[in-house]
């Protein structure tokens, strides 16, 4: 067995590893640990977290997303307030949030999902966790935004009754565009600059007074 394909299987057997793990099972330093990890990573048969443990990030097969929250704990302690926030949440709405509650959930792409929602005419933001499924974070928003459901039976009569419309767009479109992501987060920069300065200002005041 070559020594990409007994990473691999290393990997499937033990989940999210760190390239000191393979450095210890196939014998190899870790930089040339690292490097095998990364052109097996350049090839899509292996995927790289945004968290870091030890100063590395996690490798890890398709389909093992789920077993990153096993690292959630190494999160600093802003951001572990932040994923534990989503986590008992699993969906929130960005309007609702202060300023160093959105920047940080931007810090955990590996547990926070972007979802995009077209309502009424407006856009409004929401984050999933990233373990909810796309059919019970949509229920969930639904709720949020006083969307019901309508059984078939009253669809029904109701088409009856109303001529066709064209039908519309999904609402619901997972942000992943990587130029939304940095728009977003210079405009979250500038707000919670604005926040600070504000601060700064009431406690000079204070401290004169």
């Amino acid at each position: 067995m070559d020594k990409s394909a007994a990473i691999l299987q290393f990997i499937q057997r033990n989940g999210p590893i760190v390239p000191a793990q393979v450095n210890k099972h196939i014998g190899v330093d870790v930089m040339l640990a690292s490097a095998m990890l990364a052109e097996l990573a350049s090839k899509n048969k292996v995927k790289i977290s945004k968290l870091k443990v030890g100063g590395s990030p996690l490798y890890f097969l398709p389909g093992q997303e789920a077993q990153l929250s096993r690292f959630a704990h190494k999160l600093n302690e802003k951001d572990k307030r932040t994923h534990d926030l989503l986590e008992a949440n699993k969906v929130l709405e960005e309007a609702q949030l202060d300023p160093l509650v959105r920047v940080s959930l931007r810090q955990i792409p590996d547990f926070a999902v972007p979802l995009l929602i077209n309502h009424e005419g407006k856009e409004r933001l929401f984050w999933k966790y990233f373990t909810v499924p796309d059919e019970e974070a949509e229920a969930i928003i639904k709720q949020k935004l006083g969307i019901t459901e309508k059984n078939p039976q009253e669809e029904a009569e109701q088409s009856k009754e109303q001529p066709k419309e064209q039908p519309k767009g999904k609402e619901t479109t997972p942000v992943l565009n990587e130029e939304l992501r940095a728009q977003i987060k210079e405009e979250l920069r500038r707000e919670l600059e604005e926040t600070r300065k504000k601060q700064e200002e009431t406690s000079s005041q204070n401290a004169r007074a």
